[in-house]
């Protein structure tokens, strides 16, 4: 790994900071520096789809709770603005999952792992308990 790929790494993983804090336009950023620094990585490009589906979800919702709104032409603009961003979020998105396809990335998994393992645990913790016992 050259330097310029390690400091690509790095900035992923502050990308990935402000995405779990909620600042989808600050994180989106740091992955797009982080996928430039370092191109091959895969799983950067990942993360940057998924932040761009979260933002495309985020302004989805704005749009929807503008529509209860009387309608005027200023209300208007404003939703065609945010279906615009959406549209443009939900294109980067695509474009940054191929990506990292094509540099290795599994696609997503069609069910949550950790939510199956969960299920399990508690089927198990409920079948022991049925017997009389603790697990």
């Amino acid at each position: 790994m050259t330097y310029r790929q390690l400091l690509g790494d790095l900035i992923t993983e502050n990308g990935t900071y402000w995405a779990n804090q909620g600042n989808l336009h600050r994180a989106i950023q740091y992955l797009q520096l982080g996928v430039h620094l370092n191109p091959n990585a895969g799983e950067a490009f990942r993360l940057l789809a998924h932040a761009y589906r979260m933002l495309a979800e985020r302004e989805s919702e704005q749009q929807a709770a503008l529509q209860w709104l009387p309608s005027t032409h200023n209300i208007f603009l404003i939703q065609q603005h945010y279906q615009a961003q959406v549209q443009g979020h939900q294109r980067a998105a695509l474009q940054a999952m191929e990506l990292a396809q094509i540099s290795g990335v599994a696609p997503p998994l069609r069910r949550n792992y950790w939510m199956r393992q969960a299920e399990l645990t508690e089927a198990y913790r409920s079948q022991f308990a049925k017997q009389g016992g603790r697990p």
